[in-house]
């Protein structure tokens, strides 16, 4: 387990590998973790490593993203147009 903490921010990031994940120790030790940083009111993530092809999803998930702007940018443009015809 890897953990980030910036003051500045008032962040604290948990990076847990797949083994981390099945410790008993190291799950306690990320949940007081997050209740000590909740009661400072700061922010906390943690971040849990997977089992799936980290590329596959990563381009599925810029695939879309791309398509969702293009879709917002057609649409922003069309209303725009029909408030000046108006």
């Amino acid at each position: 387990m890897e953990v980030s903490i910036n003051e500045e921010k008032r962040i604290v990031l948990i990076w847990m590998t797949n083994a981390d994940q099945h410790d008993e120790v190291c799950l306690k030790q990320a949940d007081s973790l997050v209740k000590e940083v909740c009661e400072k009111g700061w922010f906390s993530a943690v971040f849990r490593s997977g089992t799936q092809d980290l590329y596959d999803y990563t381009a599925g998930l810029l695939i879309s993203n791309v398509r969702r702007s293009a879709a917002l940018h057609c649409n922003n443009a069309s209303d725009a147009k029909d408030s000046t015809s108006a």
